[in-house]
């Protein structure tokens, strides 16, 4: 689903509804909280349908620029590495759109939401002609708050992967930083 978050829920209960197959995963790009409950994304997609694979897309993407073809690079976050890796195959276009798999699906969730808050300041920091001191500043430091606001999140006790016991977890992959 590439809908608002307040429409997540709706357009949901309208699949569950419709008999949408719980072996079909549900793809979703909304980024954001519920606004009544607070909840991800892929929470409220299982508050509705709890049987339901859920992969997570999210990166520094631009729609405009997807569709024109040019070259981007985004995430697919699943508890199941083997839907992820479906999704990816089934979505990777050559040269222009290129998916990474993840497990971490707090991580990248809350790392695509907390990268918009930055962009949304950057650009405000543009806007009023600050100066590329301002907006490294304002990356920087985005940075090491997303990176605490996903500790806050529930990911301080996920230190069972090498890669999460740094904390960059979600910056790496979570989209705040992406690597080409």
């Amino acid at each position: 689903s590439v809908v608002a978050t307040g429409g997540v829920r709706p357009v949901c209960e309208q699949l569950k509804a419709a008999g949408i197959n719980p072996s079909t995963p549900l793809v979703n790009a909304s980024k954001g909280l519920e606004l009544n409950t607070l909840m991800r994304m892929s929470e409220v997609i299982k508050d509705v349908l709890p049987e339901q694979k859920v992969v997570i897309l999210s990166g520094p993407t631009l729609a405009r620029e997807v569709l024109e073809g040019k070259p981007t690079a985004a995430s697919v976050a699943c508890e199941d590495m083997e839907t992820a890796e479906f999704v990816q195959k089934a979505c990777n276009v050559p040269n222009k759109f290129r998916l990474y798999t993840n497990s971490d699906v707090i991580g990248v969730e809350l790392g695509g939401s907390l990268k918009n808050v930055i962009a949304i300041a950057s650009g405000f920091a543009h806007s009023m002609n600050l100066g590329d001191n301002c907006m490294g500043s304002l990356l920087t430091r985005g940075m090491r708050r997303a990176e605490k606001g996903a500790h806050a999140g529930g990911q301080a006790h996920r230190i069972d992967h090498p890669e999460q016991k740094s904390g960059k977890e979600p910056l790496r992959h979570g989209n705040v930083v992406h690597p080409f």
